[in-house]
């Protein structure tokens, strides 16, 4: 009875129609975005810091970026492909656009995952539960309640890329990995990854050596010299100080990992904390991943992650976490094929028959996959209500009066919750106390402690905006609060309370 119920479930899903799904994780993942935007849950670390640079190539513009104090964000990290979205901010110059393209970039990747299954797979049933899998995957929902980031980009091109070179479309693949080399500085591993997978396993050898040849020399030249000269002030690829304590340079650290190979181990899987970010990482997938050759593609881009000694960039939360669905999606695709040419999936054998220990049931794997994602999506769901509840509509009301008070050409110095609400100007600076003053604090944001040091930019700021309740980043809420009661005491500011935590501090005008 309960097989049969099982099977029956597997069939319904198969008959849904992929669009209404995509449809449904598209206006999903945009009610999160916006909805979190609108009630300033969203944060200027990361969504202020890409909406004041895009807003700016709008207006046909390369500027300094006040957000993250560096004179282009391309030195911070190397996202040309984000000039791109200044189109969008030709139809609405607003934040809100770069969610929205969020959300359909990575719900639209569902499309060829679900079209590969269907391909490669005998057993139908199982396209569409793999394509919910994707769709909930705990990574996707982490980065799409990150409010936006250019890593996320990769998932539609890298399903795209595996989709063209499965139908052979092989220039409209190349196509797809030229663009992920110009997402980030982290994707280029993915590509490098992927000539990889093409030599080794997919007898493509003089594709794969070319692909691998110029991904590796691409990455080599922006890591070592665009992004350096960039930063002139910088002794090298800021970020590298997260690997520093493998060796000075990336030379040196690829030599002692080689001679040392059980130092990969160590430093891979401790502390155990990364060990639950693999297990969840492979559970959505039923650990399917771990037989397929395309998982192969992701490993550069595991070992820059997980060796890493910035807990963010492994821990189960993280948005970077997103660029696995894609990859994992594929490779259980490519694994599921595998043991049905094998006899290894079947609806009709039994797992007790002889010989047979192994057999696994489509119609058993479709509910899993299906169960976990629907899991994943409920506890993201409880934690957005439990974020946003409806007092936060009060508050935000409150918040819209003090950004209707501030001009659209003043000097802003604010909160991390107010920050992208008001980075459509030359000059909006995140409060961060004395946080950048500590330079153990700024271990990849020299700039920012080079500004704070040089610079008192309370004191330059014609408003700032203040509220407790609200995300305090990098700061203790209760900082906040000192800060506040200071400010309150300063002669130099009229203090406007607008409730519900909200503090603007007005720049007296000079005498006469």
């Amino acid at each position: 009875m309960k097989a049969e119920f099982v099977a029956r479930t597997g069939r319904r899903l198969s008959r849904i129609k992929i669009g209404y799904v995509v449809a449904f994780f598209f206006l999903f993942y945009l009610a999160i975005g916006v909805t979190r935007h609108l009630l300033f849950h969203s944060g200027g670390w990361d969504l202020g810091i890409f909406d004041q640079t895009i807003w700016q190539y709008s207006h046909l513009q390369i500027a300094y970026n006040s957000v993250r104090g560096v004179s282009l964000l391309l030195a911070d990290h190397f996202h040309p492909v984000l000039m791109s979205f200044a189109a969008l901010y030709w139809i609405w110059s607003s934040p809100i656009m770069l969610i929205l393209a969020q959300a359909f970039l990575v719900a639209i990747a569902a499309f060829p995952i679900y079209r590969l299954a269907q391909r490669k797979l005998r057993n139908q049933s199982l396209a569409l539960p793999i394509a919910f899998a994707y769709l909930g995957f705990w990574g996707i929902l982490a980065a799409v309640a990150f409010d936006f980031h250019p890593i996320v980009l990769v998932v539609p091109l890298l399903a795209f890329a595996y989709y063209f070179l499965e139908t052979d479309r092989q220039w409209a693949m190349l196509v797809m990995l030229a663009l992920m080399l110009l997402v980030e500085e982290d994707a280029i591993l993915m590509v490098i990854g992927f000539g990889i997978y093409l030599l080794a396993f997919r007898k493509k050898r003089r594709l794969g050596i070319a692909v691998c040849v110029v991904s590796a020399g691409w990455f080599v030249l922006v890591v070592s010299r665009i992004m350096p000269s960039l930063r002139p002030d910088s002794a090298g690829y800021a970020y590298w100080q997260h690997y520093s304590y493998i060796g000075p340079s990336m030379g040196s650290a690829a030599l002692k990992l080689v001679t040392h190979p059980w130092l990969v181990i160590q430093y891979l899987f401790w502390p155990p904390g990364k060990l639950l970010t693999m297990f969840l990482l492979l559970l959505p997938f039923c650990f399917l991943p771990l037989l397929a050759p395309f998982s192969v593609v992701i490993l550069p881009y595991f070992a820059e992650r997980f060796l890493s000694d910035f807990p963010l960039h492994w821990s189960p939360y993280a948005h970077y976490n997103a660029a696995f669905s894609v990859v994992f999606a594929i490779a259980a695709i490519e694994a599921l094929a595998w043991l049905e040419r094998r006899g290894r999936l079947s609806e009709r054998a039994s797992p007790r028959e002889p010989g047979r220990r192994f057999v696994l049931n489509p119609a058993h794997l479709a509910t899993v996959f299906v169960i976990v994602a629907l899991g994943a999506i409920l506890l993201r769901g409880a934690w957005f209500a439990k974020e946003n509840p409806l007092s936060s509509i009060e508050t935000a009301e409150s918040g819209y009066k003090v950004l209707a008070a501030i001009p659209a050409d003043a000097f802003v110095v604010a909160q991390n919750a107010a920050v992208p609400h008001l980075s459509h100007r030359p000059d909006v600076y995140l409060y961060a106390g004395d946080y950048f003053r500590n330079e153990e604090s700024c271990k990849t944001d020299y700039e920012l402690y080079k500004l704070y040091n040089e610079r008192d930019i309370v004191s330059e700021a014609d408003y700032i905006v203040l509220n407790d309740r609200l995300d305090s980043f990098p700061l203790w809420p209760e900082e906040i609060t000192q800060a506040v009661e200071c400010l309150k005491q300063d002669g130099r500011f009229i203090c406007h309370d607008y409730g519900q935590g909200w503090f603007l501090f007005e720049r007296k005008p000079p005498p006469g």
